[in-house]
């Protein structure tokens, strides 16, 4: 799945995008659907770039992550146990005809990747997707990585691939990840009783978060993020 990277140029709204699609109207120019990402998106920040994640980008550190209970415990892989195998399945379940999207998270000072996100679910009767986010490196937990990396995909959700509406879903429990939706403009919109297994016989509520377009665009030059 390696190849030369296609010549790629930065957008006034900072998204990177493929020179070949430069002239392509965002949704605030034209009406009507746009057509998906090239997959060679890279979505640039002040702190973090967004890089598509491919199989080559699978590592032992990634792999860790994945079976790492202090990271994994608000995640769904830590049901089974991940291998180089298992990574690359699903890795591979974003570059087939599904419209959808993976992200290597990193930062200026980490040659390696620090985590992933996801864009998926996304229907184009409704404009809408899902968001999901997994930063495996625990230094940078609490450090506001979290809301940029959102913040990011909500710009490429909303602005690029003329999305309406972007949601979440978190663990009650899950503290860091809550703070960095509400951070991020969100509003928890409702809550889903016992939701997730927590261990035989032990169950949590889960939430539900989502963003509109025409609240980012109202909310981000406000949050300072």
């Amino acid at each position: 799945m390696s190849g030369e990277e296609d010549e790629t140029i930065t957008t006034g709204s900072g998204v990177t995008v493929d020179a070949s699609d430069a002239t392509r109207p965002l949704r605030g120019d034209s009406p009507g659907p746009l057509t998906p990402l090239r997959r060679e998106h890279v979505l640039a920040g002040t702190r973090c770039r967004l890089i598509p994640f491919k199989e080559a980008h699978i590592s032992e550190r990634y792999i860790g992550w994945l079976n790492d209970p202090a990271v994994n415990q608000f995640l769904e892989v830590r049901w089974i146990h991940q291998t180089y195998a298992t990574a690359c399945t699903f890795v591979r379940s974003f570059y087939g005809k599904a419209e959808k999207y993976i992200w290597g998270i990193y930062v200026h000072q980490d040659p390696g990747p620090i985590g992933t996100a996801t864009l998926y679910d996304i229907n184009r009767h409704h404009d809408v997707g899902e968001f999901g986010l997994l930063v495996g490196e625990r230094a940078y937990w609490g450090t506001g990585v979290s809301t940029e990396v959102i913040d990011l995909i909500a710009q490429c959700a909303f602005e690029t691939l003329g999305l309406r509406r972007l949601a979440g879903g978190s663990y009650t429990t899950n503290v860091g990840m809550n703070f960095a939706f509400r951070r991020a403009g969100f509003t928890r919109e409702g809550t889903v009783r016992k939701a997730y297994v927590v261990r035989p016989g032990v169950y949590v509520d889960g939430y539900r978060w989502g963003l509109l377009a025409e609240e980012w665009r109202v909310f981000r030059p406000h949050h300072g993020s």
